[in-house]
């Protein structure tokens, strides 16, 4: 007889990676745990039904990297970030400000959830996309990014936008913390798949 959860029996290797959302690690069935406030696309690790949610993030944003005058930043999404974690391993992020660059040379986890704070734009049912990655800074190694893009809805040159980024060297010193910072040029943008589906789902655009 197998010692596997019965809810877990019928699951895919996919829908598995779904419930954790963690790029490259197995995916470990644990009790059912209650949905926070932010509804998850694909919920907190051991959601007996999550929200899930395939769809990309594109585009891009500039802003100030604190309050509203100073040194700006420029983060760009080379391409587009998955939600779904098999799809966004090669996904990339570049951000640039003063004569850096920092670019993703793989990514760690991402998430797409729906934030009931900002409106949802029309071609998508989430509006916020967050995760961690790891990259280089001027061509060095050793660099990890945390990363947070609200889709605010489509402003005047998306400025309803709104990005976090810190990047660290390592586990040490922070060399860029920009904290929900409103994107004064630019424009990103959420575009759902074709699944949405789980009972953390209940406000979600189908």
């Amino acid at each position: 007889m197998s010692d596997e959860p019965e809810s877990t029996k019928n699951l895919t290797r996919r829908q598995m990676i779904k419930r954790n959302a963690i790029i490259g690690s197995a995916a470990v069935w644990a009790p059912p745990v209650i949905q926070s406030v932010r509804l998850p696309a694909y919920g907190a690790p051991g959601s007996p039904r999550p929200c899930f949610v395939d769809g990309t993030m594109t585009g891009g944003a500039r802003g100030f990297i604190s309050g509203t005058t100073g040194t700006t930043f420029n983060m760009d999404i080379l391409g587009a970030l998955h939600c779904s974690p098999e799809d966004a391993a090669g996904d990339r992020i570049r951000v640039r400000w003063g004569t850096n660059e920092f670019l993703t040379t793989s990514m760690e986890t991402i998430n797409c959830i729906y934030n009931p704070n900002y409106i949802l734009g029309a071609n998508a049912n989430f509006n916020e996309t967050y995760g961690t990655a790891f990259g280089t800074l001027n061509g060095v190694p050793g660099y990890h990014l945390t990363f947070t893009f609200i889709d605010g809805g489509e402003g005047s040159n998306g400025t309803d936008d709104r990005i976090s980024l810190v990047i660290r060297n390592g586990s040490g010193p922070v060399v860029l913390n920009v904290q929900d910072q409103p994107s004064n040029h630019g424009n990103v943008q959420t575009h759902h798949g074709l699944e949405a589906t789980g009972e953390a789902c209940t406000g979600v655009v189908p």
